[in-house]
Parts: C-alpha cells; sequence; structure tokens
C-alpha cells in the first residue's frame, strides 16, 4: 500500500489485534530533498567563512560555536536521511540572529506567503472578462513574481489605468463586507473603493516594496443582484488585484431566538440515524406551544424557549443526554418583504431543516460539503411576514446541538415562537 500525506498530515488505519506492520518506508519529495541538501551545503560553507575569519567577525565565540555545531548535526542528518530534522535545525531560534547578522539566509529559509484566497472569491482570472476600464484592453494578467519577485505562481489583474470596474453579483439582498487580495507598495499605491456611485472605503499602503495583502472594507447593505466595485488609483502607476469576494455579514441565531422540544428516543443503527429519520415525530406535525408533546409512550415535555446569546444550542447542556437522542428546534423570522436570504449552520451531528414547511436540507449519512467559513450555506426563500426555520438534530457519539445565522439587511426580526402561537406543517 503506497500512501502520500501532505505536510503535517496524520492518517489512522485499525486491524486485529493479531495484525501487525511489517515495515514502513518514506519517499520525500525529491525537490524537498534537494532543498534540503542545498541549505545543509549552505551552512556548512558559512561556517567554513566563520572559521576562516572571511565572514562573521561581529559573532561571539558562543554564537560561533552554535554555528559549528548546527553544520555538523546538519550533515549528521543529511547523511542518515533525516530530512526533516535537517530541515528544522535551519530555523533554530539561536541561528535566527547570526543569520541577522551575516545578512544572510538559507536558501528558502522564509516561503512567501501570499494571503490565502478564501473559497468564495473570484481570482485574477474569473474577474477577467468581468472587468471594465477606460481601455477595454488595458486590464489584464500578470505572473506574480513579475509585481512580487519572491511570489511566484499566481496571477495578478492589472491595469495602468486610474481606475478599473469589476463586476460581482450578490445572490441575496444582505449585509456585506468586500474583501480584496491585491498587491500594495511601491508603484502599487492606495486604490479608493466604490460600490455603485457610493465610495466605501480605500486601502492602505503597505510600504516601498510591492507586496501582497489584504484589505476588507466596512459592511455595506447591497440589494441582490450585480453590483460595480469601481477601484480609482488617485496617484501611483499600477493596479494589481489578486482575488475579490463579497461576504455576507450574517446575524447569529441566539439561544433565547430558538424554542426546542426533546428529547425523543432514537437509537442509532450502525451508526446511522435510520429509525430517527424514517420516523415522523409529533413536532413536524404541529407546533402547539402550550401542549405537552409525547416523547414516548409515556413521557411527555413542551416546548422551552431558550435563554442567553450563545450562538451554540447546547442540547446537552439542556436534556444531559448525548447518545441516541434526537430533538427538535424552531424560530421565526419576520421578513418586510419576499426574498432570499442565505442560511449559514452547522450541527452535532446530523439534520433535517425546514423552511415554511419545505424540506430545504436533510443528511442523515453523507454530509454536504462546507462553505469556507466552516459551516453549510443554503439559499432560502423568505415569504412577506413572518417565516418558520424549523430543525430536527439527531445526536452523534460526543455532540449534541446546532449553530445558525441568516443573512440580515438589517430588517428582519426573531421570535423564538410565532404571533398567533402556534406552527404549522413541518413538511
Amino acid at each position: 500500500m503506497t500512501v502520500s500525506l501532505a505536510p503535517f498530515q496524520t492518517m489512522v488505519w485499525t486491524a486485529a489485534a493479531t495484525r501487525s506492520i511489517a515495515s514502513v518506508t518514506t519517499v520525500p519529495p525529491v525537490d524537498a530533498v534537494q532543498h534540503v541538501t542545498v541549505s545543509v551545503h549552505w551552512l556548512e560553507s558559512v561556517n567554513a567563512g566563520v572559521r576562516s575569519g572571511k565572514i562573521g567577525s561581529q559573532l561571539s565565540e558562543s554564537q560561533k560555536e552554535t554555528l559549528g555545531a548546527a553544520a555538523l548535526e546538519a550533515r549528521s542528518c543529511l547523511t542518515a536521511k533525516h530530512w526533516w530534522r535537517a530541515r528544522t535545525l535551519m530555523e533554530n531560534h539561536e541561528l535566527l540572529p547570526i543569520y541577522d547578522l551575516i545578512g544572510e539566509t538559507p536558501p528558502g529559509l522564509y516561503e512567501y506567503k501570499a494571503p490565502p484566497m478564501p473559497v468564495s472569491a473570484l481570482d485574477a482570472e474569473d474577474m477577467l472578462p468581468l472587468t471594465e476600464s477606460n481601455n477595454a484592453s488595458s486590464a489584464s494578467l500578470l505572473a506574480s513574481e513579475e509585481a512580487v519577485p519572491q511570489w511566484v505562481g499566481s496571477k495578478l489583474l492589472v491595469t495602468p489605468d486610474k481606475t478599473l470596474s469589476i463586476k460581482l453579483t450578490t445572490p441575496v439582498a444582505g449585509t456585506y463586507s468586500l474583501v480584496i487580495g491585491l498587491v500594495s507598495g511601491g508603484a502599487y499605491t492606495p486604490l479608493q473603493v466604490a460600490i455603485g456611485d457610493k465610495t466605501i472605503g480605500e486601502t492602505s499602503m503597505t510600504g516601498m516594496s510591492p507586496e501582497a495583502t489584504t484589505s476588507r472594507m466596512p459592511p455595506l447593505s447591497l440589494a441582490e443582484g450585480t453590483q460595480t466595485i469601481t477601484f480609482s488609483r488617485p496617484h501611483g502607476q499600477r493596479t494589481a488585484i489578486v482575488w475579490m469576494t463579497l461576504e455576507p455579514i450574517y446575524r447569529d441565531l441566539i439561544r433565547s431566538d430558538w424554542s426546542t422540544v426533546g428529547p425523543f428516543p432514537s437509537p442509532l443503527m450502525k451508526f446511522r440515524p435510520v429509525y430517527g429519520f424514517s420516523h415522523i415525530f409529533p413536532p413536524e406535525i404541529t407546533r402547539e406551544f402550550t401542549a405537552n408533546v409525547a416523547l414516548s409512550e409515556d413521557v411527555f415535555a413542551q416546548w422551552s424557549r431558550g435563554t442567553g446569546d450563545d450562538t451554540y444550542i447546547d442540547l446537552f447542556d439542556k436534556y444531559h443526554k448525548m447518545v441516541d437522542t434526537l430533538s427538535y428546534g424552531v424560530t421565526y423570522v419576520y421578513s418586510p418583504t419576499s426574498r432570499s436570504a442565505e442560511l449559514s449552520y452547522d450541527v452535532d451531528y446530523w439534520a433535517q431543516l425546514w423552511v415554511n414547511g419545505v424540506t430545504v436540507a436533510k443528511f442523515a449519512d453523507v454530509r454536504p460539503a462546507k462553505s469556507a467559513n466552516g459551516r453549510f450555506v443554503l439559499d432560502v426563500p423568505l415569504i412577506q411576514g413572518w417565516n418558520e426555520i424549523l430543525i430536527k438534530v439527531q445526536s452523534g457519539s460526543a455532540g449534541n446541538g446546532y449553530w445558525a445565522a441568516i443573512s440580515d439587511p438589517g430588517d428582519l426580526k426573531i421570535s423564538p415562537t410565532p404571533p398567533n402561537g402556534s406552527g404549522g406543517a413541518g413538511n
């Protein structure tokens, strides 16, 4: 069996107690071995220069001894094929000030790290067809190393024009924050940023040399549809955008926003909630907030309103039961208009969700992919007036609860119970 591991990745296998591992052979990437080998040769060369007096006159005797010992250990690790130790030895805290004093560092000691691009962002190649500038042909793609020499392998959207406009789409009305990855410094001067005809902020200047950076604009309420983002450069020679995204601002649905009831007995079958998700419990039929709800043949409970502002609705903390249980939560959202909204949520461990009686999510086996913020995201329709969000939660082996938030342009109202005191059908 051959397995490829990413840096710091760990894999675990299980087998019968009578089995054992016969042998393990590790094969590091060729380029990584070459990198370590070059670094060790560099350290030995520097140590030789210090010993001969050609360099390092400003080093103390103890620093020279530290450097010599490191060079010997690095060679020993290289000979023994202890690649990782040879690599990390270069980053020893006692060696770093020595590098500063002699004015050199091992090749590739510091890898240039550009700000990571969010999963939801458009990169330079995505943005190019969406651009508008004074001269349509002036916006183009540029290799990142052309702007920032130590940054290799990425693409930038660049223009010499004073203004550059890019069209983005907001899927639902809400409050958003524009986040931009860009090059700043040197010829790449600060940019004034506008959405439509409204100036929303300005990017900052990082220094005399160009480098990749991130700039986040203040939150802004936007309608559903196409938005024109315009970058204006009062000074400087060039604009370079790496990526861009409109991140929705969510309103957390906290404990006091929910009413919950449970726990219903729901045994797992082969670690799957087969029973709970094939059985219709009373809360899926109606929500009677002042009536008793049958949890089992002779056990009853009532819906109860949550208290506090915790964003995690902890059902274990409430019922003190973890395994083989199922519970329900419900909240009501008032919208002054019919619209789409983004519902961001997570659950420990299985869930089904309804909005106004229509199932919008259900996973009792394979969990869907998460968004960039580590949660699940749904586009859900809201009617004008009160909207019901109902969630069914099956506990896992080590957790029982959920989180939820909704995109809010600032005009939503939340209640743990409906104005008329009872809810409609859940399915």
